[in-house]
């Protein structure tokens, strides 16, 4: 939640403040549990939770929420609101799977939250504020970008250098995030971001660059929820081949500018498949095995004509396909991907003590 603005000593202090509320997750108060007790109601009573004006009730309710919609009225009686940046974002698309009971639709995007679908990756944003220039307020922007270029961008803004020293020096890869703030700005049109590589949990893969399946440590905990129907295949297959490799990193985008916006998906993607203006309907169908698709060296999509990802066009452009694969090919190569141990207490136990309801640092 944010702090108290008029808490802060000073209004010439430079500060960073982040709220991440609950609302579109699970609704947190009895009023919106009330309102979500219909399944296919969930996801619109998370979405008017966070929307909802601040009323007495609902402050009381949600004190991140009532502290988030008071918070450019507290800034400006602080004199503080002309040098504010305000961005909002989505971490992801919408879930539509367990046959729409999950309440979202990404229509008319293809597939959704847990995949690699337009969906699932492809999400909104919005940025306000003082610190906004007026010629930079109003438009909507299409360039490529992701949610961790803003540390990149807030590192520039705050004079901070984004660099992680440290990791360099312990030969850890350098940080995958660009400074997005001359486009903010206005001092430019185009995005820094010119290729975006696409992760999953370890999965299947022809990459030659790919870690052996063998080599991951099975005490590692992966996201895997067999009462959740459609939302993704397993990680780490339970007895993969001999020989057989496993990436983390399935897809790219790369922005030839008016060359095309290409994507490539590869091995095997789920909820390959399209929700209509009103999901879940009557021919609801999403666990079907004729919505998975199986891409296998790369099924090739060109993102600006084709956003909804309807025509395959790898067969079309054997040369694009066999350029961007090498592209992938070499940033699995340098995947960070280190042995990130089993389920241990400590982790909860620091959690919940030291860091008073945050993930933190635990091992000694």
């Amino acid at each position: 939640p944010f702090p108290s603005v008029s808490k802060r000593p000073h209004p010439s202090r430079r500060f960073r403040t982040r709220s991440s509320p609950t609302e579109p997750w699970v609704p947190a108060s009895p009023r919106l549990q009330r309102r979500a007790a219909a399944v296919n109601h969930i996801y619109t009573a998370m979405v008017r939770g966070v929307h909802r004006a601040p009323t007495p009730t609902a402050v009381r309710e949600c004190p991140t929420l009532g502290s988030r919609c008071r918070t450019p009225a507290a800034f400006k009686r602080k004199g503080m609101w002309d040098d504010t940046l305000v961005v909002f974002s989505t971490d992801n698309g919408g879930p539509v799977y367990g046959n729409g009971t999950a309440g979202a639709n990404n229509f008319p995007l293809r597939g959704g939250k847990m995949n690699n679908w337009e969906g699932g990756i492809r999400g909104n944003a919005f940025v306000s504020g003082g610190f906004l220039p007026p010629s930079r307020r109003g438009i909507k922007w299409d360039g490529l970008a992701a949610l961790w270029d803003w540390y990149a961008t807030f590192s520039a803004l705050a004079g901070v250098d984004a660099t992680d020293h440290r990791a360099a020096k312990a030969s850890l890869p350098p940080i995958d995030s660009h400074d997005l703030s001359a486009f903010l700005l206005g001092k430019t049109l185009a995005s820094p971001r010119a290729e975006l590589p696409i992760g999953t949990e370890p999965r299947l893969s022809n990459l030659s660059s790919a870690p052996l399946c063998a080599s991951y440590n099975r005490a590692t905990p992966y996201y895997d929820e067999p009462s959740v129907v459609g939302d993704e295949p397993k990680p780490l297959p339970d007895s993969p081949p001999p020989g057989s490799r496993c990436t983390t990193v399935s897809a790219l985008i790369v922005d030839e500018g008016k060359g095309g916006l290409w994507k490539l998906l590869t091995g095997t993607v789920e909820q390959a498949m399209y929700t209509g203006p009103a999901y879940p309907n009557s021919t609801t169908d999403e666990v079907s095995s004729h919505f998975v698709s199986h891409c296998g060296d790369g099924c090739l999509f060109e993102l600006r004509a084709d956003p909804l990802e309807t025509s395959d066009l790898a067969s079309r452009h054997p040369q694009r396909l066999a350029r961007l694969r090498a592209k992938l090919e070499a940033y699995e190569a340098t995947a960070f991907n280190p042995d990130r141990g089993g389920n241990t207490a400590a982790a909860c136990e620091h959690a919940q003590g030291v860091y008073r309801g945050f993930w933190g640092p635990f091992m000694r």
